[in-house]
């Protein structure tokens, strides 16, 4: 509702950061981007640049000056609201449901807030510490800012820790960066190697097919060979066969010759006995004719055969 809003955005009527209650001057409640408010005071002490920073969630505001940060007329507007009532003090830490007044004092000893019927029956003097509202809550408002500033101390520590962290994670970053494009540029200088060495393999594949073709063409031309000189061989023998035949011709002619010499003499033989039996076969007679014949005519006669 419009009240929880108001409440939100005041930070229950105080800053958040100094616990000084909102006013129309120094403490007037501006509110930042983020929708977090604080007072007139604090944001003058934390702009810095253009920027200040929210002391509930950290985030930075770029702004031109304090008077350009907007001021929160509504919450203003209900302060003047709550003020203006009667019956309410201004600090008070809500009703007392035994005695129905106002709980304006904080006992030390039982910690917790009292009446002043309270502090009287409850919580005499004697027994208790008692304080007023107004010292305890000055009191919690030294508490809380020391807390505050210790809180905001650890975030700044926290802060620059990041920021260093950051810084060195950027570092570190740049230098894997580095590394990467590195052994990129290594990875890349290899496959160009890698590629070369394909190229030299592929021309030594071709090369070798060349060989291979041209020592398949060597195994024909040496099987064409060996057949040629198989053939040539064949020849020789042949040329060597016709040399021989040639020989045997001129032996044959000359075995011939000799046949034909034996074959004559043997005919002159066969005559020259044929003669021979015809003469001895005839002899007798021829001597007989011989005979008479020398004895007749005492001279030579013809002899016939």
């Amino acid at each position: 509702d419009r009240a929880h809003l108001i409440l939100v955005i005041m930070g229950s009527r105080e800053c958040p950061t100094c616990l000084e209650e909102y006013d129309s001057r120094d403490h007037r409640v501006r509110i930042l981007q983020c929708g977090h408010s604080q007072c007139t005071s604090c944001m003058r002490a934390q702009f810095s640049g253009g920027r200040i920073t929210c002391a509930s969630c950290r985030a930075t505001h770029v702004y031109t000056n304090i008077e350009s940060i907007p001021i929160c007329y509504i919450a203003e507007k209900y302060k003047e609201e709550m003020d203006a009532a009667p019956l309410a003090p201004k600090l008070h830490k809500g009703i007392c449901e035994e005695h129905a007044s106002f709980k304006l004092f904080w006992c030390n000893k039982h910690h917790e807030w009292i009446c002043t019927h309270c502090s009287v029956t409850e919580h005499p003097r004697g027994d208790c510490d008692i304080i007023s509202i107004k010292k305890q809550f000055d009191s919690d408002k030294v508490l809380k800012k020391s807390k505050i500033y210790e809180e905001i101390k650890h975030l700044d520590h926290i802060k620059n820790e990041a920021t260093l962290s950051i810084e060195e994670k950027e570092t570190h970053i740049k230098k894997m960066k580095d590394e990467i494009e590195e052994e990129q540029n290594h990875i890349k200088k290899k496959q160009d190697e890698i590629e070369a060495i394909r190229l030299i393999i592929s021309q030594k594949e071709r090369e070798v097919s060349v060989i291979n073709h041209t020592n398949s063409k060597l195994h024909t031309i040496q099987q064409d060979c060996e057949k040629k000189k198989s053939a040539l061989e064949n020849i020789s023998s042949s040329f060597h066969n016709v040399r021989t035949f040639k020989e045997l011709d001129v032996e044959n002619e000359k075995c011939l010759s000799r046949i034909n010499t034996y074959i004559k003499w043997r005919k002159g033989l066969e005559e020259d006995k044929d003669l021979s039996l015809k003469i001895s076969s005839n002899l007798p007679i021829l001597l007989e004719k011989l005979k008479k014949s020398t004895n007749i005519h005492g001279e030579k006669s013809t002899i016939d055969y």
